[in-house]
C-alpha cells in the first residue's frame, strides 16, 4: 500500500542519500549543526524513514536533542502514525461497504488513514475502491513495522505555513504535484493548494534552513539530481 500516486517508496533512499550528501557539504563547510529535520508534507514517509536512519544512527553526532518532525495536513494519516506508533494494528480486511462509510464522512481517525491509502486503486487516497484488494496483510505489517523504527519522530497535523517559525532545520518538501493537486479533505472534497504562497514561502524558509523540494515540474532553483519517472530534487539556495 505504501507506493501511491505521489509517493517515494521506490526511491525514498535514493533522495534520503542525495539530501544526507547535501547536509555533510554544508555542515563541513559552514562548520554548524542543525537542530531537526522537517517534512511538512510526511504522506506515508518514503524519504523520511531512510533520512531518519542516518540522522538517529549511533555514528550520527546527533544528540537527543536533534528534533524530527513529521507533518500533514491529512488529519487521519498523521492520527494513523501516531496510533501505529503506540502499538495499534490496523484491520487485514475491509468490505466496499466499509470504505465507503469511512470515505467523505467528515470525520479523522486513524482506521480511515489506513484504508483510505490500502484498500483504493494504486492506493491513491480514496480515489475508488480497489476491488482486487482482498488481504491488507502485507499493508498493515509494513506500516506498523515503518511506525515502530520513528520512535523519536513527533507527528503533527497542520498546513505548511505552521513551521514558518523554524530554524537551523534541515527542509525536505514533498508538495503535491502541480498536474496533480487535487487530493481529498475529509469530505472527499478536493483540496486547494496555493502554489504561489507555497514557493514564496519556501524561498523565506531557505534564508534560515537547508531546503530541498521534490517535484515533477522544472523548477528556478539547483536540481541535485533528476530520478527515473521524472522526480526531480532541488535545492533552493
Amino acid at each position: 500500500m505504501t507506493c501511491y500516486h505521489g509517493g517515494k517508496q521506490r526511491i525514498g533512499k535514493l533522495i534520503a542519500d542525495r539530501i544526507m550528501e547535501y547536509v555533510e557539504i554544508f555542515e563541513s563547510q559552514k562548520g554548524g549543526d542543525f537542530q531537526g529535520y522537517l517534512e511538512p508534507f510526511c504522506g506515508m514517509l518514503g524519504v523520511f524513514r531512510h533520512v531518519y536512519e542516518r540522522l538517529s544512527s549511533s555514528e550520527s553526532r546527533r544528540g537527543p536533542n536533534f528534533s524530527f518532525i513529521a507533518s500533514d495536513v491529512n488529519r487521519s494519516l498523521i492520527l494513523m502514525w501516531k496510533y501505529l506508533q503506540k502499538g495499534w494494528s490496523p484491520p487485514n480486511k475491509c468490505s466496499r461497504k466499509s470504505y465507503e462509510n469511512l470515505r467523505g464522512n467528515g470525520k479523522s481517525s486513524a482506521l480511515k488513514g489506513f484504508i483510505g491509502h490500502a484498500c483504493s486503486f494504486r492506493c491513491i487516497y480514496f480515489i475508488t475502491f480497489d476491488e482486487r484488494v482482498k488481504q491488507l496483510e502485507a499493508s498493515r505489517r509494513k506500516v506498523m513495522e515503518i511506525a515502530q523504527e520513528l520512535k523519536r519522530v513527533s507527528f503533527v497535523h497542520s498546513d505548511f505555513k505552521h513551521w514558518s517559525g523554524v530554524k537551523r532545520f534541515i527542509l525536505y518538501l514533498d508538495p503535491p504535484y502541480f498536474l496533480f493537486s487535487n487530493y481529498p479533505n475529509e469530505f472527499n472534497r478536493a483540496r486547494k493548494f496555493d502554489y504561489q504562497g507555497f514557493y514564496a514561502w519556501a524561498e523565506k524558509m531557505a534564508e534560515n534552513n537547508l531546503v530541498f523540494i521534490s517535484e515533477k515540474a522544472i523548477l528556478p532553483y539547483t536540481l541535485i539530481e533528476e530520478f527515473k519517472g521524472g522526480e526531480k530534487l532541488y535545492l533552493i539556495s
